[in-house]
């Protein structure tokens, strides 16, 4: 773990402007190089970790991470979801995390985010990171929920241990297709906590429609839920995501 903190730096990057993310390039083997061109459309040699350390960070092994999605539809670096899940994450014992290859994909897909995060998973594993015994949940908003529920499937495959999944704003679970596209059967993650933030004045991810999405999971399997709404529309709420994570740290 120190041997990664230690060659990590403050930078400001284009899109984000919190200098107090501690933002990491790393190369890509050619690979990933090579599937990202075929999944992006793009020639990326290197890759960049965005992480937000908490508050009172001890320089310790990780024990609990959070990996944040971005979501599909804006064009933005999976690094822009992190400015908001870091307001709630710095004051808890979370370690925040996210990673975005340079430039950011042509075309954008959950096999684009799958490349990546294995390419992150990978590096830290060449750093040192205990990522057998590093627990993880993933979180999004919107199209970022229904990447997080890929990546979880995916996580699992690749020996990242899941504790929790955080959806905002989500519409539909798409679990068939995550299924086929990862090659992880969903009964492999089941027994993870599932926590879904819904606007009740939301057009996009409706009440009915998130909790349709909710339902489906749990004949799924996915019986450890938390439901929560707020007044809002479309949008994140900073309260849901405190007590998701405090909903998956009462699970473990």
């Amino acid at each position: 773990m120190n041997r990664l903190l230690d060659r990590l730096s403050l930078s400001k990057w284009e899109e984000i402007e919190d200098a107090k993310l501690i933002h990491h390039e790393f190369p890509l083997t050619d690979q990933e190089s090579q599937l990202l061109e075929q999944a992006g459309l793009i020639k990326a040699s290197k890759a960049i970790l965005t992480i937000g350390l908490p508050v009172n960070y001890d320089s310790g092994e990780p024990k609990r991470v959070l990996f944040s999605s971005v979501t599909s539809d804006i064009y933005m670096p999976n690094a822009y979801s992190c400015r908001k899940y870091w307001s709630v994450s710095q004051q808890t014992d979370w370690i925040l995390m996210s990673v975005d290859s340079v430039p950011w994909p042509v075309r954008d897909s959950v096999i684009v985010r799958m490349i990546l995060f294995g390419s992150a998973i990978r590096y830290l594993r060449e750093q040192g990171w205990p990522i057998g015994s590093m627990k993880m949940a993933f979180a999004g908003f919107s199209g970022g929920s229904k990447a997080s529920i890929f990546l979880s499937l995916f996580s699992s495959k690749i020996g990242v241990p899941l504790i929790g999944l955080f959806l905002g704003g989500c519409n539909d679970a798409h679990l068939k297709l995550a299924e086929e596209t990862t090659g992880v059967t969903v009964s492999t993650i089941t027994d993870t906590p599932v926590f879904f933030s819904i606007g009740l004045k939301d057009r996009i991810a409706s009440p009915k429609k998130s909790k349709l999405v909710a339902k489906k999971m749990k004949k799924a399997g996915f019986d450890r839920q938390m439901i929560q709404t707020h007044q809002g529309g479309h949008v994140f709420d900073k309260g849901h995501l405190a007590g998701a994570l405090a909903f998956f740290e009462a699970n473990l």
